[in-house]
């Protein structure tokens, strides 16, 4: 609750740099105006500032403007209905390959669910001032205990440089379509606190610094306290934020995203003074369009990531522990280089319908040594799913998940689940 109050203090303190241009906003000339029909400056102004990223909500259909366009205004967001079974008691609409019950350890077998927690609430503001464009945004879902709201987004952008809570900088948008809000296990989808400044060049480059703040720096030690030697998690330290670079290309069908990521872990090895260690992470990934007849359209997309003592920018190993992990005979402390990837295709055909497929894979180089049989050491990740617009603003989709681990010792865990989703935007 502190930290959403101290984002929301920001946001509106900060919004009053849009005040020159919503004091020219007589308020009795307010009109409530259909998003197709705004002007295709405002337009692109809205739908620059806006996510790609599926999961995330689309534009609001309807917004307040002034007569001006230097003020604008939109309610959105989505209501939508997730239901699913799973055959291995992964409980909740994430399918996370790293948190599948090995072997026989299956504790619900053949869960059922029906959610609506994914539904979303956004608040967006367009401000047209004299040195620029300002654009707040705010985003909830019911994610919380007991369906309690949670705050998802929480920025305010202006003159390239943005404040607040979103995604990291170091994640590519452009991304296939998943049912499974989790997606590819080898993206780097994170919300955390950020200040970044972008510069865009002639509408096909944009070169992205950034300081993040993540909330998932974790150690793995070895526990001990039970017989099944299960090991322990603690958060580790930073020396600064971490420090993401990514420049994108997007030019008609091609798209390329590169990024670096860098950061100072300190811990301390075997009861030795604090000391700074090092570390990166990579990625490259990309997406190629074409249509066939103007009718069908296909897409490709390709990304790989490898860190080395970053294993949270890889989203199916965020907060377990394996950005660095201290051998069992506590005579040495690793950091583990971690790579995956994933490719896909996506077909759209009748204007309406969607066709996804993809296949996700991670591995973790250098665990053999530490003397552990227990711990991750791969997985994979197979999705395919169907989708259908209907009523204009409305998507139906059918998904399969398949999901596979092993741990060093080379016992696997398996799970299978089919997803059904409904929802509507507004």
């Amino acid at each position: 609750m502190k930290r959403t109050a101290i984002f929301l203090s920001l946001l509106f303190s900060l919004l009053l740099l849009g005040e020159e241009a919503i004091a020219k906003s007589d308020s009795s000339k307010l009109s409530v105006v259909r998003y197709d029909t705004l002007s295709a400056v405002i337009k692109s102004y809205i739908e620059e500032s806006s996510s790609k990223y599926f999961q995330d909500p689309v534009v609001p259909r309807f917004l307040i403007k002034d007569r001006k366009d230097s003020f604008i205004f939109g309610i959105g967001g989505y209501v939508a209905a997730h239901g699913y079974y799973d055959n291995n008691a992964l409980i909740g609409p994430y399918f996370v390959v790293s948190s599948i019950p090995m072997g026989n350890a299956r504790l619900n077998p053949n869960y059922f669910d029906l959610s609506m927690a994914q539904t979303r609430i956004s608040f967006k503001v367009i401000g047209v001032t004299k040195s620029g464009v300002i654009n707040a945004y705010i985003e909830t879902d019911f994610m919380g205990d007991n369906y309690a709201m949670r705050l998802r987004h929480a920025y305010l952008e202006f003159m390239g440089i943005k404040v607040g809570k979103t995604w990291s900088t170091y994640m590519d948008d452009t991304n296939i379509n998943t049912i499974d809000p989790q997606g590819p296990m080898s993206l780097s989808t994170r919300l955390l606190p950020l200040v970044s400044y972008s510069i865009k060049q002639a509408e096909k480059y944009k070169f992205t610094v950034a300081l993040e703040f993540p909330q998932d720096v974790t150690i793995t030690f070895p526990g001990g306290l039970t017989p099944s030697g299960d090991v322990e998690v603690h958060q580790a330290l930073q020396s600064y934020p971490d420090i993401p670079v990514s420049l994108i290309y997007d030019n008609g069908p091609y798209h390329l995203f590169l990024g670096y990521n860098q950061r100072v872990m300190k811990f301390s090895e075997l009861g030795k003074k604090f000391s700074p260690h090092y570390t990166f992470s990579a990625q490259l990934s990309g997406s190629y369009a074409f249509e066939t007849n103007g009718v069908m359209e296909h897409k490709i997309f390709l990304q790989g990531i490898h860190t080395y003592g970053m294993a949270d920018c890889i989203q199916d190993l965020g907060n377990i522990g394996y950005n660095a992990v201290i051998s069992a005979d506590l005579s040495r402390i690793e950091l583990i280089h971690n790579s995956a990837f994933y490719a896909g295709y996506h077909l759209g055909f009748l204007g309406k319908n969607q066709i996804n497929l993809l296949y996700s894979h991670l591995k973790q180089w250098n665990l053999d040594s530490l003397g552990y049989d227990n711990l991750y050491d791969s997985g994979h990740y197979v999705c395919f799913n169907y989708m259908r617009e209907f009523l204009e603003y409305g998507i139906f989709g059918v998904e399969g998940l398949y999901g596979m681990k092993r741990d060093i010792s080379g016992n696997r865990g398996d799970n299978f689940r089919i997803s059904l989703y409904l929802r509507y935007d507004f």
